[in-house]
């Protein structure tokens, strides 16, 4: 018997202020039991296609905790939840970056991947930008380092009224130089 079958049920058919809290819950459970969540994926990616926007958020966020565990699902549905990170949530956008960042590392997936987290990168918001830059640096193959570099150079002037964040990327630049 499933002991979290409950919440997915509310998640799944509830009102929206008992689904925010079902999915509040299952983020709780996914933090130390994220092989439970994965069984749910495709009524999760279902949720995400159709649900709130709010709803959507929430749901990409549950999707990247357990991301590692099913692979090919995540590659599958990169296309729906790029569609979610291209909207106003900054918490959708920070899941779908993750997930390409933890996909960039395999090398089947590595090369939509890659090309998909440099063009968050480039496009991200300011705020976002060195943290993007960051996971870009960790993720992304050596081969891809001087261009990531470019994009990051290419968004110096984003940042220049903001001392922390210009002071980052430029750690990240020395970085990639360094190889």
């Amino acid at each position: 018997m499933d002991p979290y079958k409950h919440l997915f049920d509310a998640l799944f058919q509830s009102k929206f202020a008992i689904k925010i809290q079902a999915l509040k819950d299952l983020k709780i459970i996914a933090e130390r039991e994220p092989e439970v969540i994965v069984p749910y994926f495709p009524q999760l990616f279902t949720e995400a296609k159709e649900g709130p926007e709010k709803l959507k958020w929430g749901v990409m966020m549950l999707i990247s905790m357990c991301a590692h565990l099913d692979k090919e699902a995540i590659f599958e549905h990169l296309g729906l939840f790029a569609a979610i990170a291209d909207g106003p949530s900054v918490i959708a956008r920070d899941a779908y970056v993750r997930m390409l960042a933890m996909l960039s590392q395999e090398q089947q997936y590595t090369d939509t991947t890659t090309a998909l987290l440099l063009d968050e990168v480039l496009k991200s918001p300011v705020n976002q930008l060195p943290s993007y830059a960051e996971t870009a640096t960790k993720h992304i193959p050596a081969t891809h380092y001087a261009q990531l570099a470019e994009i990051i150079s290419m968004r110096l002037p984003d940042v220049e009224d903001y001392p922390p964040k210009e002071k980052k990327l430029q750690r990240y630049l020395k970085l990639l130089k360094k190889g």
